[in-house]
């Protein structure tokens, strides 16, 4: 009970300190706590091809250049053993994660530019205006299509109000 106040007063000391690391320094987390992926590949050699250890440095070499041409990813590869290399692949940052994000939305708005509400097409179809409201641009392969499909919906539409003509007549 007498070391009880000086207990007390080293584990708040460590506390505070712990939490200065946390919040004041920039603490670098690793793959596994930052995330990320460990990948191990076995490297088949046979006897008659040399030293597996230069062998395995080889193929690390030439992985490292068709991987990371320019090594400006943070992955690495480690030789584990005689056959084995350990690729080594974090996850994106921030930035990139947002540049994802990003691209997605675009690809999103595209693609919902890109699909023809039924509904629409066909208020627009009965208007007269389907061409201009979503066909785009009449030279390319959707506007020429929507075109078409204007041009038999008018067709189709004058030969109904003749047939009924004929039939009220």
């Amino acid at each position: 009970m007498k070391n009880l106040g000086m207990k007390i007063a080293l584990n708040l000391a460590l506390i505070a300190l712990a939490i200065f690391v946390v919040v004041v320094k920039d603490v670098r987390l690793g793959k596994d706590l930052r995330g990320g992926v460990s990948l191990i590949y076995r490297v088949n050699m046979t006897e008659e091809e040399g030293d597996p250890r230069s062998r395995l440095a080889e193929v690390i070499r030439t992985l490292k250049e068709r991987v990371n041409p320019t090594g400006v990813f943070d992955i690495s590869m480690e030789p584990l053993g005689r056959d084995r290399i350990e690729v080594v692949m974090p996850l994106p940052g921030a930035e990139v994660q947002a540049l994802q994000q990003e691209a997605r939305r675009a690809m999103d708005a595209l693609l919902s530019q890109a699909e023809i509400d039924a509904g629409t097409l066909d208020d627009s179809l009965r208007r007269g205006t389907a061409p201009a409201e979503v066909g785009g641009d009449t030279a390319s392969p959707r506007g020429q299509l929507v075109a078409q499909l204007q041009s038999a919906f008018d067709q189709e539409k004058s030969a109904r109000a003749a047939l009924l003509r004929q039939a009220l007549a």
